[in-house]
């Protein structure tokens, strides 16, 4: 258990929780019922890497929302919601990787499930299938504490979908911002972000993010030239930047604007998550 000293990462005993989230027939935009991770945490836990892979058999895009949540069957209470996690290939059959991590505090003896939906359809294991797993470690005494969990500030439910951001239609040149939430309804310790293809098929090409506070008109920038790209016309992934422990007060309008390697380039989906404490 760590001591709680603000110092940095010092962490150790690392376990891991991992299973299909998926089973039987997968409607769209609908939550499946949680899948068991693990029954009982090893040890207490104050970081996480996550990792969700999304599998598709047919040449089709499709974008899922992942919930992770703690507590015994029947009574889970979400911690890390609607996760993104995008499938993508213009050709054929494949799966596609999305890597999140983040200061997480969970107790020893924990147990940990997983849930999701999709824009896609099908019946599990045969058409789709998305698959959790998270590498737990415990925090040595210098290691800051852990969070108790995020809200997802800019996922839509209603579409299993991430916020669009669109660029300028000139290459390397800001978009007009785009509103992820209005206002923040509790204190975070920091954000952590992700970027998608908002599920559809673009040509290869680098963008840069902005994540932005303020009023409209009167942005200020917290996290500038965030990099992610769409990789390919034929393959498309969600990414993640990572865990940013800028504090953000309750009642923050957040924004996000973004540019492309590329004149005309399509619109960015946007991730936002308030990591609290």
């Amino acid at each position: 258990m760590p001591g709680g000293f603000p110092v940095g990462l010092d962490v150790c005993n690392s376990f891991v929780a991992s299973g299909d989230l998926g089973t039987g027939t997968i409607s769209a935009n609908t939550k499946t019922g949680f899948q068991q991770l693990i029954a009982s945490t090893t040890y207490d836990s104050a970081f996480a890497f996550i990792g969700l892979l999304s599998w598709y058999g047919t040449a089709t895009y499709a974008s899922s929302l992942v919930d992770i949540a703690i507590g015994a069957a029947g009574s889970e209470q979400v911690i890390l919601p609607n996760l993104i996690s995008q499938y993508g290939y213009a050709t054929g059959g494949g799966f596609t990787f999305t890597h999140y991590s983040l200061p997480l505090s969970i107790p020893a003896g924990t147990r940990i499930a997983g849930r999701y939906q999709t824009t896609g359809t099908g019946t599990f294991n045969t058409n789709l299938e998305t698959y959790a797993w998270l590498i737990l470690v415990d925090g040595a005494y210098t290691q800051m504490e852990g969070c108790s969990g995020a809200d997802a500030l800019s996922a839509n439910t209603g579409t299993s979908l991430s916020t669009s951001c669109f660029p300028s239609s000139t290459a390397n040149t800001k978009g007009s911002y785009t509103q992820m939430i209005a206002s923040t309804s509790r204190d975070y310790i920091g954000l952590m972000l992700a970027t998608d293809s908002h599920n559809a098929m673009s040509a290869a090409a680098p963008y840069l993010l902005d994540i932005a506070i303020g009023a409209s008109g009167s942005e200020q920038i917290i996290i500038p030239n965030a990099g992610c790209a769409y990789s390919s016309a034929n393959y498309e992934t969600a990414q993640s930047p990572g865990f940013f422990s800028i504090a953000i007060p309750s009642g923050t309008r957040i924004a996000a604007r973004c540019q492309c390697g590329i004149a005309s380039g399509n619109q960015l989906g946007v991730g936002l998550y308030g990591v609290y404490a």
